[in-house]
């Protein structure tokens, strides 16, 4: 009986993510597998697997998805100066379907705030850029009061942080990034407003507790991430051309031991019809001389001949030196 009620509320929290995703999104819900942890009902962990992505989101990179309120985020910040640009940061870092800010940090009228009595804001929208909510609360007194909005995409981004290196969040580890008391309440996060949105896309393993990542959008690159990345990739390039040096040096070896290989089989193969044919001519030669013993003149027939012209008191008798006698034989 538990178990069907926590079959029900699964499906029907699934049912209930499915009608709310009439934007395009797609909710599976794979059905939860249960494991065995113990004796009863009560002592069995569940496991419940949730696979979240938009369709439009396949093959198109996270940024395009915002492309239009980047660019009219980025006019108002070219046309506005001084305090006039923290309603714009405000609204940037606050815009729901916003997560790189490069843009607007470009825009000469936002540099400019740099030194001033609104450095503030520029150092919020640094921070929505490249920190974490937990950069956010140590620097808490020198950037301005967070609403709620700014809040939630601020734990959002810093997600998308975590995933850039790990590709297995433990619950304990989101909890403590997140400022999250309690697994339910994670695990709504994740859900709700992470896979739904369509910013990272995985698996939610009650069993071991962890977020497994299968998909991340990515962030802004921090000042001087850019050589870092760089640096990767000549590495990559660098294995990649080793790796294929190497499997050309196998494909030669390949094919060299093939080549010895057929080699190897042909003289064989002529070493096996030179035993045939010798096998052959001497079985030939065998047999002809076999013929040639039994159709000479004085061999088996004559034999026959001079036994059938023996007397026939020598014929089928034999000498008993007791005796003196002849037997016959038999």
């Amino acid at each position: 009986m538990v178990e069907k009620k926590r079959r029900l509320s699964y499906r029907l929290l699934a049912d209930r993510l499915f009608r709310q995703s009439d934007a395009g999104f797609a909710v599976v819900y794979d059905n939860f597998k249960s494991r065995r942890g113990g004796k009863t009902d009560r002592q069995r962990p569940y496991f419940l697997e949730f696979h979240i992505w938009p369709f439009y989101f396949v093959g198109t990179p996270f940024n395009k998805l915002s492309s239009g309120a980047h660019r009219l985020l980025v006019k108002q910040a070219s046309n506005l100066k001084g305090s006039a640009l923290s309603t714009v940061i405000v609204e940037a870092t606050s815009h729901p379907s916003l997560f790189a800010f490069s843009e607007i940090i470009a825009v000469s009228n936002v540099l400019e705030l740099e030194g001033t009595e609104n450095s503030a804001s520029l150092d919020l929208l640094r921070m929505f850029a490249y920190g974490t909510w937990s950069e956010y609360k140590s620097a808490a007194g020198r950037i301005p009061q967070l609403v709620p909005d700014q809040v939630l995409k601020l734990k959002q981004l810093t997600v998308l942080t975590l995933a850039e290196t790990n590709k297995v969040l433990l619950y304990d580890l989101l909890m403590q990034e997140l400022d999250v008391t309690n697994v339910r309440e994670l695990e709504d996060f994740l859900i709700n407003d992470c896979m739904y949105v369509g910013i990272v896309r995985g698996k939610l393993d009650q069993l071991r507790r962890c977020f497994e990542v299968q998909f991340a959008a990515g962030r802004d690159l921090r000042p001087g991430q850019l050589g870092s990345m760089i640096q990767t990739l000549a590495n990559w390039l660098s294995t990649s051309e080793n790796l294929l040096v190497s499997i050309q040096e196998k494909i030669k070896w390949a094919d060299t031991m093939s080549e010895i290989d057929k080699k190897h089989k042909k003289e064989v193969d002529e070493r096996v019809e030179e035993v045939k044919k010798t096998l052959s001519l001497k079985a030939d030669v065998e047999f002809r001389g076999h013929e040639e013993i039994f159709s000479e003149h004085g061999g088996v027939m004559d034999f026959e001949e001079d036994r059938s012209s023996r007397p026939k008191s020598e014929i089928g008798e034999e000498w008993d030196q007791g005796t003196g006698r002849r037997h016959p034989i038999g």
